[in-house]
């Protein structure tokens, strides 16, 4: 199911007398500790170089290997269609820093038939069903799955103050930015801050059961073994870890992933193979 459709079947309602009860609307997902202080991230923001739009922008240094993981499209009854599937059908290039607008546009002689899908990949976020996938997987490469660090974004609305909230009664309230929030550090990463949040492996779960609540666009385990990076403006998730995580991502059967270089461009005009034909 894609998450903004899921989200869109939990719409809230009002309390008694139409006013907003505050615990049903919190944007904090159960079972994690929203962090004030988020000292536990600071070694995030000293790893990275500040070069944004790419992957060390994204990812600190110094872990074994590398991977993109491509968030999927999507096709009818929520089918999930990889990029090779596109790739397949229009006759473009697949490989590790292909674009997906380089390869959805057909060569001559390919895309005869109906396109695979019908919804380009989620941008911003990791999908929920990808997420189950790579949870179990990671889960093999940590010895502190009972101790995570989850970063969100400071700038969705429901935690910056830019949002409103649609109400059984048909009237729209503004959602104000909660107090914590208000007071919490954020980690610096390039052009982007983060609020952080701390529970276990599994818990990421939770920020998509909560209606208000974000995917994490970063996350790490206490022992840091990998590190997972979603930027809101990217239609790919990478990872960095040991040898052996990456080469078990890479050979997930569930999941689709190639590899990726640390000091690799994550622009879309990286894709120099099948942009620099007409299309």
């Amino acid at each position: 199911m894609l998450n903004w459709l899921s989200r869109l079947r939990q719409k809230p309602t009002a309390s008694s007398g139409g006013q907003l009860d505050a615990s049903e609307y919190s944007v904090h997902p159960p079972n994690l500790r929203f962090l004030t202080d988020v000292s536990p991230g600071r070694w995030v923001e000293e790893s990275f170089p500040f070069a944004f739009a790419s992957v060390c922008a994204l990812v600190p240094g110094g872990y074994e290997g590398y991977a993109r993981v491509l968030h999927p499209a999507w096709g009818a009854s929520d089918r999930m269609v990889p990029w090779s599937a596109v790739a397949a059908w229009s006759g473009r290039v697949y490989h590790p820093q292909m674009s997906f607008v380089g390869i959805s546009s057909p060569v001559p002689g390919h895309g005869a038939d109906p396109s695979p899908w019908d919804h380009d990949p989620n941008h911003g976020s990791l999908d929920e069903e990808v997420a189950a996938q790579l949870l179990p997987l990671l889960a093999q490469f940590t010895d502190t799955p009972e101790q995570c660090y989850f970063g969100i974004w400071e700038g969705y609305g429901q935690y910056s103050g830019g949002a409103t909230m649609l109400t059984s009664d048909g009237s729209g309230r503004p959602l104000p930015m909660p107090r914590d929030i208000r007071r919490a550090q954020r980690i610096r990463g390039s052009d982007r801050n983060y609020l952080l949040y701390t529970g276990e492996l599994h818990d990421i779960t939770a920020f998509y059961a909560n209606f208000l609540s974000e995917p994490p666009n970063i996350w790490w385990p206490a022992d840091r073994t990998w590190f997972v990076a979603t930027d809101i403006d990217l239609d790919s998730t990478y990872v960095g870890g040991s040898h052996e995580c990456i080469d078990a991502l890479l050979s997930h059967p569930a999941l689709e992933a190639v590899p990726a270089e640390y000091l690799a461009s994550v622009a879309m005009t990286a894709d120099t193979i099948n942009l620099s034909d007409p299309m």
